[in-house]
């Protein structure tokens, strides 16, 4: 019976998720002028592929083949002619059209390049920046990614484990 419930509801969790992007994409169609100053995610993975080569300006094709992480998070800075958007992450900026850019149902908590304390993996404080932000599909999260003395820490953060630095 538990395993028939968790399957259930894993189904249910893929079809919200396929309704979702799917309300999302036609909303972005009508209304990219709304995107302006939003959050987003990009799945790197995806638009890495030949696919969606097509979705990308030359100068973005290039700069994503460095990227180690799957899904980065982008606030849209700037709409452009064609649908194109440029979205900007720390010190990252992209030049993408708007079909690849995924609203994020909040914004993150901290963001790129913010000064940051948290408790480490030994329980100790540490002071650190926000180099970047990905999401979490699955958790729905934003995961933080924070340099401390000029080295990233390898460990994932959350919301919950910071706090903004004085």
């Amino acid at each position: 019976m538990k395993l028939v419930s968790k399957l259930a509801c894993i189904i249910h969790f893929n079809i919200d998720n396929y309704l979702l992007n799917n309300k999302q994409m036609k909303f972005m169609e009508n209304n990219s002028q709304n995107l302006m100053g939003k959050w987003g995610w990009v799945s790197i993975d995806e638009i890495k592929s030949e696919n969606f080569k097509k979705y990308l300006d030359p100068q973005t094709a290039k700069i994503i083949t460095s990227f180690n992480f799957s899904d980065f998070v982008f606030k849209c800075i700037e709409i452009g002619e064609d649908n194109f958007l440029k979205l900007k992450s720390s010190e990252t900026e992209l030049v993408l059209k708007k079909e690849v850019f995924r609203l994020m149902p909040t914004e993150p908590k901290f963001k790129p390049l913010e000064k940051v304390n948290f408790y480490n993996s030994k329980n100790i404080l540490e002071f650190g920046t926000i180099k970047n932000i990905n999401w979490h599909n699955n958790d729905s999260k934003h995961i933080y990614l924070i340099e401390v003395n000029g080295k990233m820490k390898t460990q994932r953060y959350y919301d919950e484990d910071l706090e903004i630095s004085e």
